[in-house]
């Protein structure tokens, strides 16, 4: 854990080895209690570049469902920017649809990201 305060909790090296399939450089969870936000953010390989991709919002059935996702959504993003010779790695994120999506929701994760 790198910060816990009474809302957020950010976790920088989230435990990944029941994924051994996976070679991600960083993962990261973050948590905005006041909010309803949960998010995983992974980044895959930054060996080309930075890590770019996108976000998905969604009902997971639980955290382990979302890990495995970002965690093959970034690397399908690395792939596909080698694929397309782009100069950068590949990186995704979720947000755990539990709650309905609010402007201040968005706001945190954006502030969350930026930070990255």
């Amino acid at each position: 854990m790198i910060y816990k305060d009474i809302t957020h909790t950010i976790f920088s090296d989230i435990e990944t080895s029941s994924h051994s399939d996976f070679n991600h450089e960083k993962v990261f969870y973050y948590e905005d209690a006041k909010v309803g936000l949960k998010s995983l953010i992974a980044v895959h390989d930054t060996t080309k570049g930075p890590g770019i991709g996108g976000c998905r919002y969604k009902a997971y059935r639980s955290y382990v469902e979302g890990l495995t996702d970002v965690l093959r959504l970034s690397k399908g993003m690395t792939e596909k920017n080698i694929a397309a010779n782009i100069p950068f790695g590949g990186g995704k994120a979720i947000i755990f649809l539990e709650n309905r999506k609010s402007k201040k929701m968005l706001e945190s994760f954006a502030n969350f990201l930026n930070l990255l």
